[in-house]
């Protein structure tokens, strides 16, 4: 029979939970929270300026290094630690409830949400999907998505799976 012990070698008291983590170019972890994001500076965990109080739900770095933090609340784009852009229901989005973003080959940002799916474009603009257009539903769910090494993009929602190569939409 084994024994096991658990040790705390560290502490976030300011959160819940912490949600998702990732680690940026430098080797910095960032952790995504139900209280925003954090980075460590020093010997303590230190909030992200500007994400305070966002529930995050995932983190993806896009191929210029922006860090792309899909919330409860929209999507903020994070750059040396810090929200350089915000994006949400009154600057475009299909919904403020995001649940995950993937970059398809061209570098466009498909996300998740409780209303269908969207994707930003490199250009800055906007296009939108529902169950009316041939999605499982409108209603997508947490931490279920993914790419293809073909470029085929996937999504979990709550009625199956919606799939699709992005450069046919």
């Amino acid at each position: 029979q084994h024994s096991y012990s658990i040790s705390i070698i560290d502490s976030l008291m300011t959160v819940d939970r912490i949600t998702v983590n990732t680690i940026d170019a430098t080797g910095q972890t960032i952790l995504g929270s139900t209280n925003g994001c954090y980075t460590r500076k020093g010997d303590q965990w230190m909030p992200i300026p500007g994400t305070e109080g966002a529930y995050i739900k995932h983190l993806v770095f896009d191929n210029g290094g922006v860090l792309w933090a899909a919330t409860t609340s929209g999507i903020y784009l994070i750059k040396n630690y810090s929200v350089i852009k915000k994006y949400d229901e009154s600057s475009g989005l299909l919904n403020h409830f995001v649940y995950g973003i993937l970059f398809d080959n061209d570098g466009n940002a498909w996300y998740s949400s409780n209303k269908g799916l969207g994707c930003i474009r490199k250009d800055g603009s906007f296009k939108f999907f529902t169950a009316a257009d041939g999605l499982q539903g409108d209603e997508f769910d947490t931490q279920s998505f993914w790419k293809s090494n073909d470029g085929k993009l996937h999504f979990g929602g709550t009625n199956g799976i919606t799939s699709f190569y992005p450069q046919d939409v």
